[in-house]
């Protein structure tokens, strides 16, 4: 599924669905399908019939069934433990 729009228009695309591949997958879908492609076009219109980033991810989120929120919510707090422990502590100004 391609959409089409200048450099410009696609950055905004990005930064308004702060990059979710999710989000920008469906958004696409919206774009093909109700904007003939053109992300001009739903920039313009579309918030208004798609409504904001966190809306679209509750509502995928609510069709999840319970174990796929427990599966998913044990993913996120493994990665978020790998993440904390492969930053260096940090350093207090009596270190340096």
């Amino acid at each position: 599924m391609d959409v089409t729009g200048s450099a410009a228009e696609r950055a905004r695309l990005i930064d308004r669905y702060g990059g979710n591949p999710l989000a920008l997958k469906i958004v696409a879908s919206t774009i093909s399908g109700l904007f003939g492609d053109e992300i001009g076009a739903f920039l313009e219109y579309g918030e208004v019939i798609f409504g904001g980033v966190h809306t679209l991810l509750q509502e995928q989120f609510a069709r999840l069934s319970l174990l796929a929120v427990s599966l998913s919510n044990r993913s996120c707090w493994s990665i978020q433990r790998r993440i904390s422990l492969a930053q260096p502590p940090a350093r207090s100004n009596a270190d340096s």
